[in-house]
């Protein structure tokens, strides 16, 4: 009777845990508001749960290997990071499913940054990238805004938010256990398309 009810609380504190992490996933920011942050912190996840997109300045120490310098960026619950050195693909526009993909500017770039709401201008591209949604615009009438990247800056672009750039550039993201399960067999858009 005991391992029944001890069983029950753990299954109920599991679930609690994944729709919190869900509803987390799930929300996104429409505004077209950059947060910057110059000084190295202990703790970014207030400007996270903006869920917008963050210029980080002086946070390099090229001293260190870039896994020293992302490092406190990334969530505790980290299960994965990668790092893709010098993408480039100025025909599509790309976005992620990721916990948190960074950009970081090896060499002054600039960014077209596209807010979520304008995801119904872009169709899914037939170009295939493991780790990122390829895609081409089907509208040119789409809102968006540029961002100018100095050498040295790392730019946070939380999920569902689309960029392109003419530039080559540094990506860097990570996975958590949550982020993980809920793009396994595309469980997120099967949601989405049951509930909205």
């Amino acid at each position: 009777m005991i391992k029944k009810y001890f069983l029950m609380t753990i299954i109920t504190i599991i679930l609690i845990l994944i729709l919190f992490h869900l509803n987390e996933f799930l929300r996104y920011n429409n505004t077209y508001q950059i947060l910057q942050v110059d000084k190295i912190m202990e703790n970014y996840r207030d400007y996270y749960l903006e869920n917008l997109p963050i210029i980080f300045t002086n946070h390099i120490d090229n001293n260190v290997s870039i896994n020293d310098n992302m490092e406190r960026l990334l969530s505790p619950l980290t299960i994965k990071n990668n790092h893709i050195i010098d993408f480039k693909n100025p025909k599509y526009f790309i976005n992620h499913n990721k916990d948190k993909l960074f950009i970081l500017a090896k060499e002054n770039i600039t960014l077209k940054l596209i807010s979520p709401k304008e995801l119904k201008n872009f169709s899914k591209s037939n170009e295939y990238h493991s780790n990122l949604n390829m895609m081409n615009a089907i509208k040119q009438n789409y809102s968006f805004i540029e961002v100018k990247l100095y050498p040295g800056n790392i730019l946070y672009i939380p999920r569902n938010w689309i960029i392109n750039s003419s530039n080559s550039y540094n990506i860097y993201f990570s996975e958590t256990i949550f982020s993980f399960i809920f793009n396994i067999y595309n469980i997120i858009p099967f949601i989405i398309n049951k509930l909205f």
